[in-house]
């Protein structure tokens, strides 16, 4: 299946290609992450980071390194301060902080590559295309319907937000969220850490 571009985006000093797919396997989709390959020839890096993909049903990813304890429904943050690299994700902090914000759809540690969702509900579908929303979003466990959602009190966790310096704008909780999973809707999160608004 050929694939289209549909727009290109300034990311940083970095223009990142979107690209639109149908069937988001024949990229290297986004529940894969991209270790080391066992000859040694490579890094494991299948695609350029920060590279941004649109599934069939509108959700929007992000390709990223991964780095220590980053598991499958993670909040995570890149492009902050802290990072060696704007392409690095760290599991989202539990103190203030600032950067962009992105779910995880597959563990992804440190000298490994995957997929992270930043626009659409979390997660998108797993799996074959078309499929069902699975809940995997690491969110405290209580209702969080339609409320903005903040830095928990785990590292790569989200919890009801109050408003605070922790808050994720553009983060909103769908549902009630149960053994600390959940759903959200996101629409380019980031976490602003200096002050509310």
């Amino acid at each position: 299946m050929a694939q289209s571009p549909i727009a290109a985006r300034p990311l940083g000093h970095v223009l990142a290609s979107v690209i639109s797919f149908e069937d988001l396997s024949q990229f290297d989709g986004p529940t894969t992450v991209s270790g080391a390959f066992n000859d040694g020839s490579s890094t494991g890096k299948r695609n350029p980071l920060g590279t941004r993909v649109i599934d069939a049903l509108g959700n929007e990813y992000i390709y990223l390194s991964g780095s220590a304890s980053i598991a499958q429904g993670d909040f995570v943050l890149y492009n902050n301060a802290t990072a060696n690299s704007p392409f690095v994700a760290i599991q989202l902090p539990t103190a203030a902080t600032s950067g962009c914000v992105a779910v995880a759809m597959s563990a992804c540690v440190a000298s490994c590559f995957g997929w992270f969702q930043i626009f659409g509900i979390t997660p998108g579908p797993l799996g074959p295309w078309p499929s069902t929303y699975t809940a995997i979003a690491n969110i405290a466990t209580g209702s969080s319907n339609g409320l903005v959602l903040a830095a928990g009190s785990a590292a790569g966790r989200a919890q009801l937000g109050p408003v605070t310096t922790k808050n994720i704008f553009g983060a909103v909780g769908i549902g009630n969220a149960a053994s600390n999973v959940g759903q959200a809707f996101l629409s380019y999160p980031f976490e602003f850490g200096s002050a509310t608004i």
